[in-house]
């Protein structure tokens, strides 16, 4: 077998090529990937017939092919050596080498060279397997017997041309894939009906969903929570009667009955005839972001009552222990007269709750610092409870502490978490009638990025009311008539402090429920 040529002297220029109209996709292309046309020098022919190897070079000749050089190997083995040495911009081959036979060739030769067009060469016979050497990922392909200078020269520059914009295309394509798979946003495709077309894996990761479980479901039966049914209509309305993005901020509901925050951008993606192929929803979980916005403002609050505590703390401290003073005096000088001890044990009591609500309002106003050891959550709910022995006097009440698996031992500040366990069981005393049935029980939290335990304190009781639910941990909301609006506020900032985090439940279940993480080791 002979070595193979080097390319040949460069022979007359190419005739200009006729012009052609190109589609949208075909315009778009990577100045990286796709050189210019002029470009087109090297051209690789893989061919073991010498006759025909030199018809072909007669004929881009008598074509005016200039500037292109030609390399020739007679097998594909030899070819593949070429390709790895001087990488040639086209590559012409026979069907049926020494080595290589019908659809193997174009296949060997694209996994080889995946980048570089081929033009495959058949005889009238082989015409079928010709065409589909083009699903295998050749260019073009020329009869051997019906080839001349213009057909090989056109196809060999618009096998270039063609090759190039594919590598655009491909290009764009796993770019574009690489941003939808790789954007830690949830990414949808739905049509006009707002059936799902595609999700992306962020989207799947972070609703537990699987993608091809919903494909063809309605996106906002999916994952938004019940009451908010009605928006996704109404902002697919919005988004398809507009030719530019619309925001909107929803909660979504994930399978694990998490509901988060998350600001969309949706757009309808329109054709050249202004048409609606899909419209792109691009969602952005603002959860953290809001909560710390929550914060800021609750910090911003604590921050205005410290400065105003600062000046009450003393003087009201002062008047009540004057006040004080004067009522146990008098107690003695009308201890003879029943009716006046009434009204001061009625004023004591007064006094009593002001002392409570300043003491709540200072613990609002200062930095919580945390005296952590080791603790029998058990232990913590009974000591709660039995502090509102005199609260239950006379009333038909009780608490179960359900038993699990769980091991509730935690690292926390004792006081402090009695002072929640005594705020949430009080509020349960003073909304529900007798009996009133308390349940507090706990459960690892796999979901936790830390070790930790969730805790559910449950009651019989009339349960949370629309307006209650949203406000329940704002400072100073109350639905009581004697109460301050400090109680859930304090409890919810006491176990924040502690690294974890207190809600209300998103389905609906008897009585009232509070639920809050504790880490098992609490972070200083």
């Amino acid at each position: 077998m002979s070595q193979p040529q080097a390319y040949g002297p460069r022979i007359p220029p190419l005739e200009p090529v006729p012009s052609r109209t190109f589609s949208h996709a075909e315009k778009v292309s990577s100045p990286a990937i796709c050189p210019k046309m002029d470009n087109v020098q090297r051209v690789l022919l893989i061919e073991d017939d010498p006759v025909f190897r030199a018809l072909l070079a007669a004929l881009l000749r008598a074509a005016g092919a200039g500037q292109l050089q030609i390399k020739f190997a007679e097998d594909l083995t030899a070819g593949l050596r070429i390709i790895d040495e001087s990488s040639p911009d086209v590559i012409v081959a026979d069907l049926n080498l020494p080595d290589s036979l019908g659809l193997d060739t174009v296949a060997r030769l694209q996994e080889h060279s995946p980048n570089i067009p081929v033009v495959v060469l058949s005889g009238m016979e082989q015409e079928s397997v010709a065409v589909k050497a083009l699903h295998y990922g050749a260019q073009d392909y020329l009869c051997k017997s019906l080839v001349d200078g213009d057909q090989l020269r056109r196809s060999l520059r618009y096998a270039f041309e063609r090759k190039q914009t594919d590598i655009s295309l491909r290009y764009q394509r796993d770019f574009a894939e690489g941003l939808i798979e790789n954007a830690e946003a949830i990414i949808l495709l739905t049509d006009v009906e707002g059936r799902i077309l595609r999700m992306n894996g962020f989207a799947a990761q972070i609703t537990g969903v699987d993608d091809l479980e919903v494909l063809g479901d309605d996106w906002g039966e999916v994952l938004l929570p019940p009451e908010q049914q009605s928006f996704h209509r109404e902002y697919m309305r919005e988004i398809i009667s507009s030719s530019t993005t619309q925001y909107r901020r929803t909660e979504l509901l994930t399978r694990r009955k998490q509901r988060l925050a998350i600001r969309w951008a949706g757009r309808a993606i329109r054709n050249d005839d202004g048409h609606i192929e899909y419209v792109l929803l691009t969602g952005h979980d603002v959860t953290e972001l809001e909560q710390a916005q929550q914060r800021m403002l609750q910090a911003e609050r604590l921050a205005t009552i410290g400065r105003t505590m600062i000046g009450l703390a003393h003087e009201s401290r002062n008047a009540l222990q004057r006040s004080q003073a004067c009522l146990s005096m008098l107690e003695r000088v009308t201890r003879n007269v029943p009716q006046a001890v009434a009204y001061i044990a009625r004023l004591q009591k007064a006094q009593d709750d002001l002392r409570c609500i300043h003491d709540d309002l200072r613990d609002m106003a200062q930095p919580m610092r945390l005296k952590l050891e080791l603790v029998n959550l058990r232990d913590v709910v009974e000591e709660g409870w039995s502090q509102l022995e005199e609260a239950r006097e006379g009333r038909d009440a009780s608490l179960a502490i359900e038993q699990t698996d769980c091991d509730p031992v935690c690292q926390l500040d004792r006081f402090r978490m009695q002072q929640v366990f005594r705020n949430l069981c009080e509020n349960s005393l003073s909304v529900c009638p007798d009996p009133v049935r308390l349940t507090v029980r706990w459960s690892d939290e796999p979901q936790a990025a830390s070790p930790a335990v969730q805790v559910a304190v449950q009651d019989n009781g009339p349960g949370f009311t629309p307006e209650q639910r949203q406000k329940a941990f704002e400072i100073f909301y109350t639905s009581k008539p004697n109460g301050t609006g400090l109680g859930l506020a304090i409890a919810k900032r006491i176990v924040e402090t502690h690294g974890g985090n207190m809600w209300l439940p998103s389905e609906n279940v008897a009585g009232a429920t509070i639920l809050f993480t504790l880490l098992r080791r609490a972070e200083r």
